[in-house]
C-alpha cells in the first residue's frame, strides 16, 4: 500500500474547550495515533460526506449527524485505546484512509454501529449508537474487521461448515438491529444473536469479543467445541493476513481483557454486570489451572451476592460449592470441607421440592463431586437432595 506521507497527514477535530486538560490530552494521543497509522481521523462530519457516502454506499437514504463536542470527548479515549491495539503494518494492508466519528448512523432508517464505505476506504462509526463502552468498542473492532475480511477475501464455505448441519444463516441485519431478531445468546457456536444474520457478520462478531473480551470467549469456547473450531480457524485467517496477528499478539490481548475484566468487578462490586464478571473470570481462571486467583474471585463474588441477595437463598448456595470445588482442585481440603459445610447448611433451609431446576444442579453437583473422589461429600450432598424431597 501507498502510505499517505506524514506531511500530509490531515488531522481534523472538532472545535473543543482547550481548557480541558484531559481533553486536550486525547486529542494529542488521536493525533499520534492518526500520525503513526498514516490515516486519517476526522471528528467534525459534514453534510457533503453524508452525500457521498450515501452515493458510495449506492444507500440514497442514508443519513448520520456531526458529533457534539462533548460525545467526541467521552469517546476519544476509548478509541485510541482500542484503535491502538492494531500494528501500522495491519492497517496498511486494509489500506484504510480515513475514519470519520459521526452521531445517529443510519442506512433507510436503520440504526447502524458503524458502516466501511468502499472504493474510498472510509470508515464510519456510530459513536452513540448504544450507552455500554463495551459495545462501542466491540463496534469498533467489528466494522474494522469487515476491512480486513474484504482484503482476505476467502469463501465463507469452510467457516459455514463449522456450524451445525441444521443452522442455516438467514436474518436480515434490521431484524436483528431493530431488536425484532429473536435468537438465543447462548447457541452453540455464536456469541451473539446478530452472528447469525451470516458468515460474514458471525466472523466480524467473534472477532469483536476476542478483541474486547478473550478471557470470556476462551472460557465459552472450553465447552464449545463450535466456537472454539471458529476462533482457531479465525486466527489462522488473521495470520494469513498479517503474521502481526500471532501467538504474541493473541496473549497480549488475552492479557488486556482480563485486566479491563478485573477493572469491571472493583467498579462496582455489587452491579449484576460486575458479579456476572466476577463469576466468569473465575471460572475461566480455574479452567487454566489459575486456583488462587478462581478462589479469590469466586470469594468476592460470594460475598456480593450475600450482601446483595442475603445468606439463605439459591444463589448463595450454587456459589459456595463452586467455591468449594475450586479449593479441591487447589488441593486445599480443609478449606474446601469448611465452605462445603456452610452450603450444605443453607441447603438444609432451602424448598428444593419446590424447585427442580435447582434440584437438578444439586444432583449434577452431586455426580461431580463422586466424580472427582469426593466421595463422602457427594454422599453428604445426596442425603441433604432426598431429605428435602421428603
Amino acid at each position: 500500500m501507498k502510505h499517505i506521507p506524514a506531511s500530509l497527514i490531515i488531522f481534523l477535530f472538532a472545535v473543543l474547550p482547550s481548557s480541558a486538560q484531559s481533553m486536550d490530552t486525547s486529542q494529542e494521543q488521536l493525533k499520534a495515533l492518526a500520525q503513526k497509522l498514516s490515516i486519517e481521523i476526522q471528528t467534525d462530519l459534514s453534510e457533503s460526506q453524508v452525500s457521498e457516502m450515501a452515493q458510495l454506499l449506492r444507500d440514497g437514504d442514508a443519513s448520520a449527524d456531526k458529533p457534539t463536542p462533548h460525545v467526541v470527548d467521552q469517546y476519544l479515549q476509548l478509541f485510541v485505546a482500542e484503535f491502538s491495539r492494531y500494528p501500522a503494518e495491519v492497517i496498511a494492508k486494509t489500506q484504510l484512509r480515513k475514519i470519520v466519528f459521526c452521531q445517529n448512523l443510519a442506512l433507510q432508517g436503520v440504526p447502524k454501529m458503524g458502516v466501511c464505505v468502499r472504493p474510498s476506504n472510509i470508515l464510519y462509526l456510530n459513536i452513540t449508537t448504544v450507552e455500554s463502552s463495551k459495545d462501542l468498542r466491540e463496534a469498533l473492532h467489528h466494522e474494522f474487521f469487515h476491512m480486513i475480511d474484504r482484503k482476505i477475501n476467502q469463501p465463507d464455505s469452510e467457516w459455514e461448515s463449522m456450524n451445525a448441519p441444521s443452522f442455516h444463516y438467514g436474518k436480515s441485519n434490521s431484524e436483528y438491529e431493530s431488536g425484532s431478531g429473536e435468537g438465543p445468546l447462548q447457541k452453540a457456536g455464536f456469541v451473539s444473536p446478530y452472528s447469525q444474520v451470516s458468515a460474514s457478520e458471525d466472523k466480524a462478531e467473534v472477532f469483536a469479543r476476542i478483541m474486547v473480551d478473550h478471557p470470556w470467549v476462551s472460557y465459552r469456547a472450553l465447552g464449545d467445541p463450535i466456537l472454539e473450531a471458529k476462533v482457531e480457524h479465525l486466527k489462522k485467517l488473521l495470520y494469513s493476513f498479517s503474521n502481526s496477528f500471532d501467538s504474541a499478539f493473541w496473549a497480549k490481548i488475552q492479557r488486556q481483557g482480563e485486566i479491563l475484566s478485573d477493572e469491571k468487578k472493583t467498579s462496582s462490586l455489587d452491579s449484576d454486570e460486575a458479579v456476572e464478571n466476577l463469576d466468569r473470570l473465575s471460572r475461566y481462571f480455574c479452567s487454566k489451572g489459575r486456583y488462587t486467583e478462581a478462589v479469590s474471585l469466586a470469594t468476592k463474588s460470594l460475598v456480593s451476592k450475600q450482601r446483595k441477595l442475603g445468606y439463605i437463598n439459591p444463589t448463595t448456595a450454587k456459589s459456595l460449592l463452586e467455591l468449594s470445588g475450586m479449593y479441591f482442585k487447589q488441593n486445599k481440603p480443609a478449606e474446601a470441607r469448611q465452605i462445603f459445610s456452610r452450603a450444605l447448611g443453607v441447603i438444609d433451609k432451602l424448598q428444593l421440592s419446590e424447585n427442580i431446576e435447582l434440584r437438578a444442579y444439586f444432583i449434577e453437583y452431586s455426580q461431580f463431586l463422586r466424580m472427582s473422589g469426593h466421595l463422602i461429600e457427594a454422599s453428604d450432598l445426596d442425603t441433604r437432595i432426598s431429605q428435602q424431597k421428603n
